[in-house]
């Protein structure tokens, strides 16, 4: 891992740090459905708290209750609140950390990832329990069948959060060590190029060319973190009669295009394919000579820069402005509905009092309210979820959806297309104090297609953790 520490120069304060390692971001597999910035993002987070509580000398907690009995008996009176309208900035207020700029930021970069796993356990047949067959990634000659495990098999959210603490944890090391200063000015070179028609000069003064974008059934096995489609293993030379007859429909490969790629089999010539915009995605993209490509390309750059030279831009070369053409395969949200005499808020579900009465750390109480389509607004710097804590006669917002503890779940509810439920789940985690929460939710609802967006809020009965 390398971190770079940023300091003010002035007060010097530290103001946040970036750290590069190589891993991808592939701990929650793609059987997942709620939003995650995976390993990378959980690392950040977990960072940017830890500098936060030891930059005040404190956490979120607070101090513990020496009565729980009694504060078991006061949470029983405290019930739901019902739906109420707000706006669309109150859900700014409630989140645990204010955006107001001050903030440390602790970024976890990419680095020469390659094919890097965080599934650090290996890759296992689902039917079987074997490992799978190393040359190919699959079993019994089927990719979907193998699938990488992390640390926390089979839970995908435990072993985002280890693989996360990892990288935090080594973060922090480099952080506290860091001790040499860089000096001198930010300088840079950029580009656009076209890498589907650069004369690379190999060793010995031969040149060759790139080709046309394609991809080759290697793309279409997968990886071990996300298997690919049926008929495909790593380290096949040829596509099957099926798929080439699939690829003809959207487009055959020209022969230059065949001869130029090869040994790499052509499954879509994307190079060659320019409806409804220019396709290109995948590594290798531009023949047997990409990666020497890269590297002359970019030591063009590397050179310019070290002497202080400008770089020529080819004409024409600039990206296009796609944005009048993008294709959108998801509709607009339906209009919100709901059962009669329910407001948007309110609760359908509330918190189930715990045998004992109390909340214990690792415990997980849940919420569900009447809800809208999460669509209609995503609540932009604020939160669809936060768990506030009574402290005195206040509420205190002490984690919102950006904690890996708290989950926000929507769905559709079964008795009707248009009115929509949200669940918010709450994993107590080891540092929270004793006392008194609840779990309150803020959504946007819309009558009709084109009617103004309502804000709304509830918040569930009280109840306590010890």
């Amino acid at each position: 891992m390398t971190l770079l520490k940023f300091v003010d120069s002035a007060s010097g304060k530290s103001i946040g740090a970036f750290s590069w390692y190589a891993t991808h971001g592939t701990s929650m597999s793609r059987d997942n459905k709620l939003i995650s910035g995976d390993n990378k993002g959980a690392a950040a987070r977990f960072f940017e708290d830890w500098f936060t509580s030891t930059e005040s000398n404190s956490s979120r907690s607070v101090p513990t209750p020496s009565n729980i009995s009694k504060l078991i008996k006061k949470v029983r009176s405290i019930k739901a609140t019902g739906g109420k309208p707000c706006d669309n900035s109150t859900s700014r207020s409630f989140k645990a950390r204010k955006s107001d700029g001050s903030q440390f930021v602790g970024a976890f970069c990419q680095s020469n990832v390659g094919d890097i796993s965080p599934n650090v356990l290996g890759a296992f047949c689902t039917d079987s329990g074997k490992p799978c067959d190393f040359n190919h990634s699959s079993c019994h000659g089927d990719v979907t069948l193998c699938k990488g495990r992390g640390p926390g098999y089979p839970d995908d959210t435990l072993s985002t959060k280890i693989i996360g603490e990892r990288q935090f944890n080594k973060a922090v090391d480099l952080f506290m060590s860091a001790t040499k200063e860089l000096t001198g000015k930010v300088d840079y070179r950029h580009v656009y190029q076209n890498f589907s028609e650069i004369e690379v000069e190999l060793s010995g003064k031969t040149k060759v060319r790139t080709c046309p974008a394609a991809l080759g059934p290697g793309f279409a096995a997968g990886t071990t973190d996300g298997p690919g489609m049926f008929g495909f293993q790593q380290g096949d030379t040829e596509i099957n009669e099926l798929w080439k007859k699939v690829r003809d429909l959207l487009k055959e490969p020209s022969q230059f295009q065949v001869e130029c790629q090869k040994p790499k089999a052509v499954l879509l010539s994307s190079g060659e394919m320019f409806e409804p915009y220019a396709w290109t995605a995948a590594s290798t993209l531009y023949g047997p000579h990409t990666l020497s490509a890269y590297i002359q390309e970019f030591n063009h750059l590397a050179l310019a820069m070290a002497k202080g030279r400008g770089v020529l831009q080819p004409a024409d070369l600039s990206p296009p402005d796609l944005s009048s053409k993008v294709l959108r395969l998801l509709a607009d949200p339906f209009p919100d509905s709901l059962p009669g005499g329910k407001k948007f808020g309110d609760i359908k579900q509330d918190v189930s009092e715990p045998k004992g009465g109390s909340f214990k750390k690792g415990n997980r109480p849940s919420a569900t309210f009447w809800s809208a389509n999460a669509r209609n607004d995503l609540l932009t710097e604020g939160t669809f979820a936060a768990v506030e804590m009574l402290q005195g006669q206040r509420w205190i917002p002490v984690y919102d959806d950006d904690d890996f503890c708290l989950y926000f779940k929507w769905k559709l509810d079964n008795s009707s297309l248009y009115t929509s439920l949200a669940t918010i789940e709450w994993e107590v985690p080891e540092e929270a104090s004793s006392g008194v929460y609840r779990l309150r939710h803020f959504g946007s609802s819309k009558k009709a297609q084109h009617s103004p967006i309502e804000y709304f809020t509830g918040a569930s009965s009280a109840f306590t953790v010890s």
